[in-house]
């Protein structure tokens, strides 16, 4: 009995470890997704622009909160069924990478050494950026 119990407590370490593992590997994962985005934003932030411009053609918009950079607009109707969620999804999704990443550089850093979780990140990016966006008075009272 004592002998199965030892084996069921080294059973149990040898999960737990694995456990551990799988998570430290989902963060890097989304830190890799936030660092994917940055990148194409990056890509998509010129245009071709050789005449003639014509009406409805694609333009740069604001990527998140101010100070982030201007990317095309059809970015997010490229990475939403990629990653199998709505184009509002993904706009969200990259705004908030690029409000955690040029807004927040400390929380980022923070971030990328595992001692912030990605989710969390961006929730305090997101709501920096919409706490900033209201005027004073309304966040104040």
């Amino acid at each position: 009995m004592e002998e199965l119990q030892n084996q069921d407590a080294s059973t149990a370490r040898v999960m737990l470890l694995g456990l551990v593992d799988a998570v430290f590997d989902e963060h890097a994962a989304q830190v890799r997704q936030v660092e994917f985005i940055r990148d194409l934003c990056v890509v998509f932030s010129a245009l071709d622009r050789t005449p003639p411009v014509l009406p409805g053609q694609e333009r740069l918009i604001p990527c998140g909160a101010d100070g982030t950079p201007l990317v095309a607009e059809h970015l997010a109707t490229e990475i939403g069924p990629l990653l199998r969620m709505s184009i509002e999804r993904a706009g969200m999704l990259i705004a908030d990478s690029m409000n955690l990443i040029v807004r927040h550089p400390l929380l980022w850093a923070a971030t990328r050494a595992n001692r912030v979780t990605v989710w969390q990140a961006t929730q305090i990016a997101r709501n920096t950026a919409e706490s900033r966006a209201q005027p004073a008075s309304r966040r104040l009272g």
